[in-house]
């Protein structure tokens, strides 16, 4: 299944592309609903309506229908479906799949923690995730951070930080 997550309430997609695309599932989220669960980042407010948290809130709270999710920004480009297939096949067991992982050891070493609030002991992790798999389970631990504190934090931060600390699989596919 393909879904596309739609940022724009302006207009409505679903309506528009059901008839052109059959195959794809577009999704459209109203700023609330996403907000009211938490999935958002109080810390950062220009990233409250982040089409990433509505993603996020959908594949955690909305449709738990899939073991794994690729999360993948309109702008990467890969060669092929199978590159995706591949990937899954050989990294079938991992809960988080993203490019390299960098680890922190402190807050001054980088710019992305500054005025960031984690609920988690150093050390913490960060990674581009312009194109990143994400399990069921990760998805959940997601959820339970978002309920519990209130909030999330920088994506690009968050996802490697929530699945390193719950001891989750992570995996840096070439």
């Amino acid at each position: 299944s393909v879904f596309i997550a739609v940022d724009d309430n302006y207009y409505d997609y679903i309506e528009k592309f059901k008839g052109d695309y059959p195959k794809l599932t577009f999704i459209q989220i109203k700023d609330d609903r996403h907000i009211r669960a938490n999935f958002r980042d109080v810390e950062h407010p220009y990233t409250q309506l982040s089409n990433w948290h509505k993603a996020l809130y959908y594949f955690s709270v909305e449709n738990l229908k899939h073991d794994n999710v690729w999360f993948i920004e309109d702008d990467v480009f890969f060669y092929n479906e199978n590159t995706i297939r591949m990937i899954d096949y050989q990294y079938a067991d991992s809960d988080y799949l993203s490019n390299v992982v960098t680890e922190y050891d402190s807050v001054t070493e980088s710019e992305l923690w500054l005025n960031t609030t984690v609920q988690y002991d150093l050390p913490w992790y960060c990674a581009n995730v312009s194109a990143v798999r994400l399990s069921r389970t990760l998805l959940q631990k997601i959820c339970e951070y978002a309920q519990k504190h209130g909030t999330l934090f920088v994506i690009d931060a968050m996802l490697p930080t929530i699945a390193h600390k719950n001891g989750l699989r992570c995996d840096c596919p070439k």
